[in-house]
């Protein structure tokens, strides 16, 4: 058994590796989502193809060369269907397959499957010559057939997006284009050197087609990564280690002696521990970027907002607009005096979340009832629920203490305030039932709402700073994402546990915390 491995089989292994990476880091980015899920699904096809290529060029018996010109043709044809259901899905992740793309647009792929792997059917054969690209005997009807097929699916996919492009605009348009021209490059090359050159017995250049494949790749990766919001640059430095650890790792196997091939491992090596520090440096940085510019938006839009609300009624007074109409002046002045007061809770929020973070906030702990100040709180935000038609209900256990060692101030100012104002914006019908039970030690409150539920992604995100639901502020504006986060510290500093529980999307949701009851309660500091 011989082998051949020349520049161009490392070429084409390191260009399918990188494809395939590609595919891994915007799967990692979101594995729920069908976007991702079906480009990933695509760079295996397209892996599978420049593999096979690989191990069709790398052996010289002829029997091996036979089963994987076989193997290469199947691969091949699993891309077109692939970048055609993810024409389906992109951008639509509620996209839901009807029966013709279940069951009848798959079964030309099982024709094909069968055509190119059984015997003497589209492919006879193979021709082998000395330091020669090999030669692959085929049969031209069944190959014209199997052109027919590749071109028909990618035409379909073009279509289809050419019908999105019609009807899109913005940033999604921008996406199809990219997609739309990134693909077209590299099936110009595909169709050229694998279908229609060796149509006419020239496979010189059959293996273009896995090079070029990665113009598509690169093309929908930025789509999809642009589409989410992630920063392209984190990308990219993750994309450059990847490349250069499997060009690295490839060069240590066709080391030609121990020496070198130890020098190489041992570079390997450090470039890994190198790329991952890196790596893990511009993810951090990325957040901290997406955090300050989330916060310089909040703060710039919201105090815009509320000003100019106060200055058109400033303005209204001076040009005697409420002289006849004093009731009325109350009311503006009032909803603007409202809209101001949430402004400030909201950088107040932002302030109080970073003194959180650092540990500088103190604690004023001492003995209180808890059920005292839960009633208390109670009170003060029933008439907001009941003005949105929301019935109120609490269920306190009888005949237990319920006193807290902690903060009564801040517990009745963020952890009250937080669950309770979370529980009434992002319901719109139904009730909210709070409950105190007492268990041992052990106190517990919880919050149950008829609201719009918490989804498994939205869940991830939910206690950290500056963290958002997907849909959160379009149902509340004045949202920032700090609450949760201050409450959960507020919480762990208290000795508790805070989590929340959704069955999904519009099945509401219910907030627990547990705190230590006061005799069994710790200071902090």
């Amino acid at each position: 058994m011989g082998f051949k491995f020349d520049t161009i089989n490392i070429l084409v292994l390191i260009v399918t590796i990188t494809n395939i990476i590609y595919g891994l880091i915007v799967y990692s980015r979101n594995r729920k989502d069908k976007t991702n899920l079906s480009f990933f699904i695509l760079t295996l096809g397209v892996g599978f193809w420049g593999l096979s290529m690989f191990a069709y060029r790398w052996f010289i018996d002829e029997s091996l060369v036979l089963i994987f010109s076989r193997i290469l043709y199947l691969a091949a044809a699993t891309i077109p269907i692939s970048f055609l259901y993810f024409v389906f899905i992109f951008p639509n992740e509620d996209w839901k397959a009807n029966l013709w793309q279940k069951i009848i647009l798959p079964l030309p792929l099982i024709l094909i499957a069968i055509i190119s792997l059984w015997p003497n059917i589209l492919i006879r054969g193979v021709n082998l010559f000395p330091n020669a690209e090999s030669f692959i005997v085929f049969d031209q009807r069944f190959h014209l057939l199997y052109g027919v097929y590749i071109v028909s699916y990618f035409g379909a996919g073009y279509l289809w997006l050419i019908k999105k492009l019609f009807g899109s605009s913005g940033v999604f348009r921008q996406q199809i284009i990219y997609i739309i021209v990134g693909t077209l490059m590299s099936t110009s090359i595909g169709v050229t050197t694998n279908l229609i050159l060796p149509y006419v017995g020239n496979f010189t250049l059959n293996w273009l087609g896995q090079i070029g494949v990665i113009a598509m790749i690169v093309a929908i990766s930025y789509a999809i990564l642009k589409h989410h919001l992630f920063n392209i640059r984190v990308i990219a430095t993750e994309i450059f280690f990847f490349s250069f650890w499997t060009f690295t790792f490839i060069r240590t196997l066709l080391a030609g002696n121990e020496s070198d091939k130890l020098t190489n491992f041992g570079s390997l090596a450090l470039a890994i521990v190198i790329g991952l520090l890196l790596i893990r440096s511009a993810r951090k940085l990325d957040e901290a970027n997406r955090n300050q510019e989330g916060l310089i938006h909040l703060i710039s839009h919201e105090v815009k907002s509320g000003l100019n609300k106060a200055i058109n009624v400033f303005a209204e007074i001076v040009e005697g607009a409420y002289d006849s109409n004093q009731k009325l002046l109350k009311e503006d002045a009032g909803m603007a005096l409202k809209d101001d007061r949430k402004v400030v809770e909201q950088i107040e929020d932002v302030l109080h979340s970073v003194n959180f973070k650092t540990g500088k906030v103190t604690y004023d702990m001492k003995l209180f009832d808890f059920k005292e100040a839960l009633m208390e709180s109670v009170g003060k935000y029933r008439p907001e629920a009941e003005a949105k038609g929301l019935k109120l209900d609490i269920q306190i256990k009888d005949g237990e203490n319920y006193t807290v060692n902690g903060d009564r101030g801040l517990i009745i100012g963020h952890l009250f305030k937080n669950l309770f104002e979370n529980s009434i914006n992002f319901t719109s019908a139904g009730g909210i039932m709070i409950n105190l039970s007492r268990a041992d030690n052990k106190i517990r409150l919880s919050v149950k709402d008829t609201g719009v539920g918490i989804t498994p992604e939205d869940k991830k995100v939910l206690f950290t700073e500056g963290g958002h639901g997907k849909d959160s502020q379009k149902i509340n504006v004045h949202s920032t994402g700090f609450g949760l986060f201050i409450t959960k510290q507020i919480v762990k500093a208290h000795h508790g546990r805070i989590w929340a529980e959704s069955e999904g999307k519009d099945k509401g949701a219910t907030f627990f915390v547990d705190l230590p009851a006061g005799e069994a309660g710790l200071q902090v500091g």
